[in-house]
């Protein structure tokens, strides 16, 4: 399987040359939804992560993005037959219903109408509605830690998916551990908001090894934290 040996391909690279195809193919194994798979890619999660941010990729980066989701069908949240718009979440959509007899100016009354209009968000506004993540500050010499923050939160739909192995201690020991070598690539006060409150969960109910680990991140996060 490729993902056995993309951490290979990745330790090949250098400094300058253009991994962009290696870090598509990176980001696809670490979303992909199969355990197996993420098992492979917890077995070299630190070198890859190393070699994620070269200075190529640091010179030619274009901004961060955030994250969404990819839901499966279009018509994921609307049932047969009704008119809401393929991909629309029904908390989206507005039904304001009013039932009341209608009078006319003498007083006698008309009919009893039934009105239901749908009002959809996006109709208000022609502009797409895209997902903004919070604008970060960094030094010059750590224009890296951008690159690294557009990264994680894919990587921890990886972290979320291996910490949701129930009773396979050793892979979120081996999860912990590539943390441990990596936290300082990352901008600290997303990893604050991100990854310390599951450091915290490993220290209140891991075993001795996984909270041993999860201490000397928290130690290496109030380390290299500059802000």
């Amino acid at each position: 399987m490729a993902a056995a040996s993309l951490h290979e391909a990745f330790a090949f690279t250098q400094d300058e040359e253009d991994t962009t195809v290696l870090r598509e193919v990176f980001l696809n194994y670490i979303l992909d939804g199969q355990k197996e798979m993420q098992r492979l890619m917890n077995k070299s999660i630190a070198s890859m992560l190393h070699k994620y941010g070269n200075s190529h990729t640091v010179k030619n980066f274009k901004g961060r993005t955030a994250y969404t989701e990819r839901h499966g069908s279009d018509n994921s949240y609307g049932e047969k037959g009704e008119n809401t718009p393929s991909g629309k979440r029904p908390s989206d959509v507005f039904d304001l219903s009013e039932s009341k007899g209608i009078e006319n100016k003498v007083g006698k009354k008309i009919s009893k109408k039934n009105t239901s209009i749908n009002i959809y968000l996006e109709n208000l506004d022609n502009e797409p509605s895209e997902p903004k993540l919070a604008p970060i500050y960094v030094t010059e010499e750590n224009k890296k830690e951008e690159v690294y923050s557009d990264l994680l939160q894919r990587l921890m739909v990886f972290v979320h998916n291996i910490r949701g192995h129930t009773g396979v201690w050793r892979e979120h020991l081996q999860l912990l551990k590539g943390l441990l070598d990596t936290v300082h690539l990352f901008y600290m006060p997303e990893i604050h908001a991100y990854l310390v409150p599951m450091l915290f969960d490993f220290v209140l109910t891991g075993n001795n090894e996984t909270k041993e680990v999860s201490c000397h991140i928290l130690a290496k996060i109030l380390k290299w934290q500059h802000h």
